[in-house]
């Protein structure tokens, strides 16, 4: 099971660039994030550690910080991988498009550092940054386009 560990710097860094934050608090810290996501975290997930299931429910968004995850999706009888993901990436967001179904599973590859970001988190992150809620739309847009 994934433990959740302390915020580092250097999550911030990458947090902030995947979520396109840096407009909006360029001088974000370890404890901002703390204020800011309450309800989020940063996880260690050892290698080959689901992350997602397709099929379960859950509309949190996860990025990324460190490691690797590799996406898969069951599709008639047979599964194929969708892609593999490295710092920065965000994922889990087309759950927030649809009906908060997950429509892939992410198994971490390698042992990872990932932020899970709340869906009250993300529902007031968005509330405050239009932009941020666009691109997250825009994102997940085109990953449903990809499927």
């Amino acid at each position: 099971m994934a433990e959740k560990i302390d915020i580092e710097d250097s999550t911030v860094e990458v947090l902030s660039g995947a979520l396109k934050l840096v407009e909006f608090f360029p001088e974000m810290s370890a404890s901002d994030v703390t204020t800011f996501f309450p309800l989020s975290g940063l996880y260690e997930y050892s290698e080959k550690e689901y992350v997602l299931h397709q099929g379960e429910a859950g509309r949190e968004v996860f990025v990324v910080i460190d490691g690797m995850v590799t996406i898969t999706q069951m599709g008639e009888g047979a599964g194929s991988k969708l892609g593999t993901l490295e710092a920065g990436a965000v994922f889990g967001e087309i759950a927030l498009a649809k009906d908060g179904t997950r429509t892939a599973t992410a198994i971490a590859t390698k042992a990872s550092k990932i932020f899970r970001l709340a869906y009250p988190d993300v529902e007031n992150l968005t509330a405050a940054n239009p932009p941020l809620a666009e691109h997250l739309k825009t994102l997940a847009a085109k990953r449903l386009d990809e499927n």
